[in-house]
């Protein structure tokens, strides 16, 4: 697996895509707090069922309908949609 950090030649280490949260400015001198964002998948929870809803289609001419899935919220891994299927 890929490595998410990397460390450069004066030992800090760097994590792609980390930034500042919302209006959060650091204090140049003194303490403070210093909120930081790092936007991955890897923070999403593994999908389950109740994160997919059925859309279905209308009524063809012979009565019959497909049923299919929609991923509903941010998830990532687990279970997958359910196949689609037919019903009349």
């Amino acid at each position: 697996m890929k490595s998410l950090a990397r460390k450069d030649a004066n030992g800090n280490i760097h994590l792609d895509g980390l930034r500042l949260a919302g209006s959060t400015l650091p204090k140049i001198f003194g303490c403070g707090r210093l909120d930081l964002e790092w936007p991955t998948m890897m923070a999403c929870p593994p999908c389950q069922v109740q994160d997919f809803a059925a859309q279905r289609t209308t009524c063809d001419n012979t009565g019959w309908r497909t049923v299919s899935f929609k991923q509903m919220r941010p998830c990532v891994g687990g279970m997958r949609a359910p196949p689609r299927y037919q019903e009349t």
